[in-house]
């Protein structure tokens, strides 16, 4: 087995309310949702934003980081994931029956963690002067220009005190870690899977 040591300047004690399980899906999930949400696309109240893959680990975080910021959310999700994302706060609309361009427009950012046709679509609904925040969106050709909207694709680093205002939220109540399933590490080729589905709700956690 191999060990990681990690630099303490990283690290961020979290609070006995959560759970080892629980604590374990912040930090990259949501280190990512406040980077998208709370530095690249500055949500403040009043906005109207669209985010994608909302069930997600990522997803299901930065839906309740705009609400929180009191943003107008609206997110897509399969059909099977709509009453879920819905308790997260959100207008979920299913991607397998509506396309989302479809009933959604003027809106002020878009988080797009898919690319592709998706990432195409998503500058039809944005206001100009609007902002498409991409993180691991690919393949995706930059239409800023032609649409008048701006493409920000940040880095995600470690940064703690990004991940100390999650937790200091999630210890307030403000915020839910999404820890849809626990697996003892031996079954971490089915953690893989369902994370290569595409599909998977929020985040799979993988105990020793």
């Amino acid at each position: 087995m191999e060990k990681i040591a990690l630099p303490e300047a990283e690290a961020v004690p979290f609070p006995e309310v959560l759970t080892f399980e629980q604590a374990a899906s912040l930090p990259l999930a949501g280190i990512s949702a406040w980077i998208a949400i709370v530095q690249a696309a500055n949500v403040t109240p009043g906005m109207r934003v669209l985010i994608h893959a909302a069930a997600g680990g990522v997803g299901s975080l930065a839906v309740q980081l705009a609400c929180i910021r009191g943003a107008d959310v609206i997110a897509t999700c399969s059909q099977a994931n709509v009453d879920y994302v819905q308790s997260l706060g959100a207008e979920a609309i299913a991607y397998d029956t509506t396309p989302f361009e479809d009933v959604v427009r003027d809106v002020d950012v878009v988080l797009d963690v898919i690319g592709g046709d998706v990432h195409r679509r998503s500058y039809r609904v944005l206001k100009r002067g609007g902002t498409i925040v991409c993180l691991l969106a690919a393949p995706f050709e930059d239409l800023g220009a032609q649409y008048g909207v701006k493409v920000m694709v940040p880095q995600v680093l470690s940064d703690s005190a990004a991940l100390t205002e999650i937790v200091t939220r999630v210890a307030r109540g403000q915020l839910r870690p999404c820890v849809e399933q626990i697996l003892p590490l031996s079954d971490f080729a089915t953690a893989q899977a369902i994370s290569q589905t595409g599909h998977a709700r929020g985040k799979t956690v993988l105990v020793l």
